[in-house]
């Protein structure tokens, strides 16, 4: 920044220097450019740079680009200027223009950045951390692809169940790099219902809730995979059968505090009560101006309505011939 105020002030002499001022004096209102009696002091050239991103700043550390920058200014003046004088800061178009721009800014000015603050209180934060505590704290989570081989603790035919679940291991892993097979393998041939109606896919589930669904072995097993794509070297034993894992995905560990989060869940929280309150503060103004609306007026606006069919035309399917007509 200091280097920006030496290129400032550089500048600031070259305009003086022919009449002997010193331009270590020179205040930030002494103009930098005048046209007519407009002027472009320090100031405002300096706000205007300061107000553009670091990466742009950052190229007017270099004295021609600063130049450059201020004659663009000039450019932009005189040409308003001029089109000042030919009316055109009046057209309809421009002015509507105006008026958008002003709203949206004095919105953002005298509306967002005063009733955040006052329409999201921290109680309100706190709270809406507290009741939706799990969206900003989640366990480490697992993304696996399983095929299961059913063969019941204790039941007879185990020992065989175990031995065509290998049979099918031996065929995953030949095909380790094409999840369509494992995918198609799983809906034809798995014994669960709805992991074969989900072509095997349990999407992001972390330990606890992998041990409670499918036991304790399935989720160390699940979670002891070390890479995407690994393959469990065994089947799993668990007191249901036999289950073959995919690695697809890992989801690390999320916890995040309230300081963490807080001003995420303000512009949250503010937006769902943003609308009520703005147009309640609209209806304010409506009567701090004293509007007065006349709907039976409506009737005697007159509009051009395209004849009918005009407007289902699509331009671009219009005839060349028929356009020339």
């Amino acid at each position: 920044m200091q280097g920006l105020f030496i290129f400032l002030f550089s500048i600031v002499f070259v305009f003086s220097c022919q009449k002997g001022v010193d331009s270590s004096k020179v205040s930030k209102s002494e103009p930098i450019a005048k046209i007519g009696n407009t002027k472009i002091t320090i100031d405002d050239f300096q706000n205007r740079i300061n107000k553009q991103n670091p990466f742009l700043r950052a190229r007017y550390a270099d004295r021609e680009k600063l130049k450059e920058y201020l004659n663009n200014l000039v450019r932009q003046e005189v040409l308003f200027m001029e089109a000042q004088r030919l009316g055109f800061d009046k057209d309809p178009d421009v002015v509507d223009r105006m008026k958008s721009d002003s709203i949206s800014k004095m919105i953002a000015k005298e509306f967002d950045e005063k009733k955040k603050q006052e329409l999201v209180s921290e109680e309100d934060i706190k709270r809406h951390y507290e009741q939706n505590i799990s969206d900003y704290n989640k366990p480490e989570a697992v993304y696996v692809r399983t095929f299961f081989v059913r063969a019941p603790e204790g039941s007879k035919e185990r020992a065989a169940k175990k031995k065509e679940a290998e049979k099918y291991l031996k065929d995953i892993i030949a095909h380790k790099d094409d999840d369509t097979y494992f995918f198609n393998l799983v809906k034809s041939k798995s014994d669960d219902e709805e992991i074969r109606a989900r072509g095997g896919e349990l999407a992001y589930l972390s330990r606890e809730e992998l041990t409670n669904k499918y036991g304790k072995e399935f989720a160390e097993a699940a979670f002891g995979l070390a890479s995407i794509n690994d393959i469990t070297p065994q089947p799993v034993e668990t007191k249901d059968g036999f289950y073959i894992i995919k690695l697809r995905g890992r989801r690390q560990a999320i916890n995040r505090t309230l300081d963490d989060v807080r001003e995420t869940i303000r512009m949250k929280l503010y937006s769902e009560k943003r609308q009520k309150a703005l147009e309640e503060w609209v209806d304010s103004l409506k009567k701090k101006y004293n509007v007065t609306v006349l709907e039976e007026n409506l009737s005697k606006i007159q509009i051009d309505v395209p004849p009918t069919g005009e407007t289902s035309k699509n331009p671009s399917s219009i005839n060349p011939k028929d356009a020339k007509k």
